[in-house]
C-alpha cells in the first residue's frame, strides 16, 4: 500500500458540497475549508489503522479459543497480553491528537498538516508487515515463535507512532 497523499485529497475534494464548493471561493474561507479536509484526512487515516488492530485483536481471540480446545493453556497469558498490547495501540491510534487541534493558538499551515498526515499514512505500510504475522498466530504450530515476533513488530509501530508526537512539535 504505497502512500498516496494527493489520492485522499482528491477524493475529498470531490466529496464537497455546494456550499464547500461557494465557501472555496470567497477570499478567507478557502484555508478554512482545506484545513478542515486535512483534518478529516488525518482522522481516516488513523480510523484505518484502529481499524486493522481491531481485526488483529479478532485474530488473537481466534487462536485464544483454539488454545482452549486444544487444552494448551501455557499460551494463554501470552495471547492475552498480546491482546492488551494491541487494545492499547488500537486506542493509541483512534484518540490520538491532531496538530491543529492540540496545541490552541498556533498556527500550522496546510503544508505542516500535510506532512504529519504523509507520517501517518506511512504507518501503514507497517501495518502490512504486522497483518503478514499476524496470519502465523492462525497456526497452532507457529504460534509461539509467531508470538514474539508479532509483540515486537507491534511495540516497533508503537514506538513509531508515538514519534508523531515529535512530527506535530516540529511543525510549530
Amino acid at each position: 500500500m504505497e502512500p498516496d497523499i494527493d489520492d485522499i485529497k482528491k477524493k475529498l475534494e470531490g466529496g464537497r458540497d455546494f456550499l464547500d464548493n461557494l465557501m472555496m471561493k470567497i477570499p478567507g474561507f478557502r484555508g478554512y475549508v482545506e484545513q478542515t479536509e486535512l483534518y478529516d484526512a488525518d482522522s481516516i487515516v488513523r480510523s484505518f489503522m484502529a481499524e486493522r488492530f481491531v481485526r488483529f485483536k479478532k485474530s488473537v481471540d481466534a487462536a485464544m479459543s483454539e488454545a482452549l480446545k486444544r487444552s494448551e493453556q501455557k499460551v494463554l497469558p501470552d495471547l492475552d497480553s498480546l491482546n492488551l498490547l494491541l487494545e492499547r495501540v488500537m486506542k493509541k491510534c483512534r484518540y490520538a491528537d491532531y496538530g491543529s487541534s492540540s496545541f490552541s493558538g498556533v498556527r500550522i499551515t496546510a503544508e505542516d498538516q500535510e506532512r504529519l498526515l504523509a507520517f501517518d499514512w506511512s504507518l501503514t505500510l507497517m501495518l502490512d508487515e504486522i497483518e503478514t504475522l499476524m496470519e502465523r498466530l492462525s497456526s497452532f504450530e507457529e504460534l509461539v515463535d509467531a508470538l514474539a515476533a508479532v509483540k515486537k513488530k507491534i511495540a516497533d509501530f508503537e514506538s513509531s507512532f508515538d514519534k508523531r508526537k515529535s512530527v506535530i512539535l516540529e511543525v510549530i
